[in-house]
């Protein structure tokens, strides 16, 4: 039978052992015990096991971005690694997972109605800005528009 404080305590009288000791694996054990303390005891770690955000460059300004739909509402883009859909519906502009959540299809041949993506295959709608829809979430990068650029937001899990 797993006892928690057991396994808390035998560790935290282990660790000191090993703190003078200059070994690859204390860094490991370390993280593990504190994964350990957080789960069983729900410790809390400002800034830590959270996710973040990147920003990354994505044009140089907006006339680069509506020159870039031209006519279009939305556009195929290939940007960090990801197949993507550059959208503008209603003046604002979007940044969307090129894949349905439900059954992955592309959403190239989508239209956009009432601030919704709705999917050419299944007609399930995704919200544009939260990307919610049908219990299901179309993954979406949002824009920042900056004095030198436009940034897409790419967010990512960070241990520290």
């Amino acid at each position: 039978m797993f006892n928690p404080e057991g396994t808390v305590a035998s560790l935290t009288m282990y660790l000191p052992q090993l703190s003078g000791r200059k070994s690859s694996s204390f860094g490991y054990i370390t993280i593990c015990w504190i994964w350990l303390q957080k789960k069983l005891y729900s410790v809390k770690f400002d800034g830590m096991f959270s996710m973040k955000m990147k920003w990354i460059k994505f044009a140089d300004s907006l006339n680069i971005l509506e020159d870039m739909l031209g006519s279009k509402e939305m556009i195929p883009v290939y940007f960090n690694n990801q197949n993507l859909l550059l959208i503008r519906h209603d003046n604002n502009f979007y940044l969307v997972k090129n894949k349905c959540p439900h059954q992955g299809m592309k959403l190239d041949k989508a239209k956009c109605e009432n601030g919704f993506i709705v999917c050419p295959w299944h007609h399930y709608g995704f919200d544009l800005k939260t990307g919610r829809g049908a219990g299901l979430y179309l993954d979406n990068f949002p824009f920042d528009f900056r004095d030198e650029g436009v940034y897409a937001g790419f967010e990512y899990f960070s241990w520290f």
